[in-house]
């Protein structure tokens, strides 16, 4: 119908639909006081799914937003199955733009590793005190300086997607990679 219209062309030009209106009442709530299921199925995406959010973070425009939506690639599961070929489908034409949508899916759709625990202290006794201390955290630099890295202005800047646990990598590891350089198999 015509909301269902309306919305998607705010939504494709950039809408914000986080905004409040004067209620303070946000678009999704106003629909879901209608009977519009497809408007709000569309609202609640663009509003509150992390792939929704992850392409945001990739700064995607709102018609590739729907393009996903229209895709049914609504879901973390359905996100992190997408393949290079279907990102170029989906209007993610440039290399950049497609690394930058796998990292921003990577970074909001996998949850975090367990926390690590805190150290626990060691308590080490002498005839005269006891002292208190703590156990330096595995992994950690324990140098006062630290060495940064620095690039200078000529060098490539690519962006991977952060490392994931062994456990959870995921089926096809060369989404990255051109579609000329994949492994068939």
């Amino acid at each position: 119908g015509r909301m269902r219209a309306s919305v998607r062309l705010l939504v494709a030009s950039g809408a914000d639909v986080h905004v409040r209106n004067n209620d303070g009442q946000t678009a999704l709530r106003v629909v879901k006081q209608s009977v519009r299921t497809d408007v709000i199925e569309l609202l609640a995406f663009m509003s509150e799914s992390p792939v929704s959010k992850a392409l945001v973070r990739a700064n995607v425009t709102g018609e590739i937003i729907l393009n996903f939506f229209d895709s049914a690639i609504v879901t973390p599961e359905d996100a992190l199955g997408v393949r290079d070929e279907d990102l170029v489908r989906l209007g993610l034409v440039e290399s950049r733009e497609r690394t930058f949508v796998i990292a921003a899916f990577y970074e909001e759709l996998i949850p975090d590793e367990e926390p690590a625990e805190p150290a626990e202290p060691v308590v080490a006794a002498t005839p005269k005190t006891t002292k208190t201390t703590r156990r330096p955290r595995r992994g950690r630099s324990h140098s006062p300086h630290k060495k940064t890295k620095t690039r200078s202005p000529h060098q490539n800047h690519s962006v991977s997607p952060p490392k994931r646990a062994k456990s959870r990598s995921p089926p096809e590891l060369d989404l990255l990679a051109p579609s000329s350089d994949r492994v068939k198999t």
